[in-house]
């Protein structure tokens, strides 16, 4: 366990004590990471952060604890999902460590009574209990290729040498597994897959529960919408371009909810993942995500 000292002399320490928690719990996201599912999520609420290193303007911090508080709400307009990337340190490690399996179960019940989509990055573990939970109620399971290299919560900077696999475990309202495993690695590329992203995204919505006509209100979209990226925050068919079929853009909206073509189906959906796209989004204050910050309060996966 932890013990609190006098004289705590580096940041995490600090954090530490003032917290409870241990100082592993502050490892950062690596900006890079985040970037790429915010671009397909466009998140709302980043569920454990600090002031200082939240990377969504709108964020539940340490005093408020996210366990005590409502996810649902916190969201920004008209952005129902959510990043999380929860401190790491087993029940019992620090006063107010709970393990992630406690942090897994309180995604699950929010995402479910508010309609939300939370994306959850933690180590890959499948043996685990959380990991076998995640299979048997998460809808998707992203896996990296390479292992993730986190900011040291002192200099905040990136430090390779993680020694555990990460993976980012997507829950959607109204779903649940076993989980599809997807690689994120390649939303990396100049024009992600559109199979990744409709796995990610999931099926348009439908059904009359209470989940489906909260994801529809907020979403903007018909529950008889047929194109399954339409049930995406962040990731919406568009108008098809001109001279061709199937052109798609961040942030756009559904193209009417209509069934996309056969060419669109095959091959013709490509992503525009332009710097010039991303680059015309609001800033923090308008767009919610806060890039240039480097980090929130989370877990070291190095350990």
């Amino acid at each position: 366990m932890y013990r609190r000292r006098q004289g705590a002399s580096t940041r995490s320490e600090r954090l530490a004590v003032r917290y409870g928690l241990s100082p592993r719990d502050f490892w950062g996201t690596h900006p890079d990471d985040f970037r790429l599912l915010d671009r397909v999520f466009r998140f709302g609420l980043d569920a454990a952060a600090t002031e200082d290193d939240a990377l969504v303007s709108a964020f539940i911090s340490p005093e408020e604890d996210a366990f005590a508080v409502e996810w649902g709400p916190r969201c920004l307009p008209g952005r129902p999902a959510v990043f999380l990337n929860p401190p790491y340190s087993a029940r019992g490690r620090a006063p107010h460590s709970r393990g992630i399996l406690a942090w897994l179960e309180r995604a699950i019940q929010q995402c479910h009574r508010w309609g939300i989509l939370i994306a959850m990055l933690v180590p890959h573990s499948p043996s685990t209990r959380y990991g076998t939970l995640a299979h048997r109620r998460a809808p998707v399971l992203g896996l990296w290729g390479k292992r993730r290299a986190y900011l040291d919560p002192d200099t905040r900077k990136p430090r390779a040498g993680n020694q555990h696999a990460s993976c980012t475990i997507i829950l959607r309202p109204g779903e649940t597994g076993p989980a599809v495993r997807v690689y994120l690695d390649e939303l990396a590329l100049p024009d992600p897959p559109i199979d990744l992203i409709r796995t990610l995204c999931g099926a348009g919505v439908a059904g009359d529960s209470r989940h489906a006509r909260i994801r529809s209100v907020h979403l903007g979209i018909s529950r008889s919408t047929a194109f399954p990226g339409g049930s995406c925050p962040g990731w919406t068919p568009a108008a098809p371009a001109p001279g061709g079929e199937g052109s798609s853009t961040l942030g756009s909206r559904p193209r009417n909810g209509a069934e996309p073509t056969g060419t669109e189906r095959n091959a013709g959906v490509v992503a525009t993942w332009s710097a010039g796209n991303v680059a015309s989004r609001p800033s923090a204050g308008d767009d919610g995500a806060r890039h240039p910050k480097e980090g929130a309060t989370k877990e070291d996966a190095c350990a």
